[in-house]
């Protein structure tokens, strides 16, 4: 089984020096990118690593938010946080119809709590 690890925290240092932002925007694709195969083998907690690391860059990244909500969805951890990213791509994107639907998947769940 091959297994992504998200690249040491230098690398994230060395992403925010660059001047004029490309090293940054390709290193931040690259693990969204990875975020989203290692949802797909159903790594969770690997994905949910990749997608805070995009998140220390850009807080705003809707795709790393939604990645992340819907990978703790998946382990059943954090359901406040997975609220409140999901809740912020549904009101930066109203037509994210993914996160509509965990949004709803989770309230429900909550509610039978």
């Amino acid at each position: 089984r091959l297994e992504l690890q998200p690249p040491p925290c230098g690398a994230v240092a060395l992403a925010k020096v660059s001047t004029d932002g490309t090293a940054s925007a390709y290193l931040m694709r690259a693990w969204i990118l990875a975020a989203g195969c290692e949802r797909h083998f159903l790594h969770f907690d690997a994905a949910i690593r990749y997608c805070s690391m995009v998140l220390s860059m850009d807080p705003g990244n809707l795709e790393a938010l939604f990645y992340r909500a819907a990978a703790r969805v998946e382990v059943g951890s954090d359901d406040v946080q997975s609220l409140d990213d999901l809740c912020f791509v549904v009101a930066s994107d109203p037509q994210h119809e993914e996160a509509h639907y965990l949004l709803q998947r989770l309230s429900e769940e909550r509610m039978g709590d």
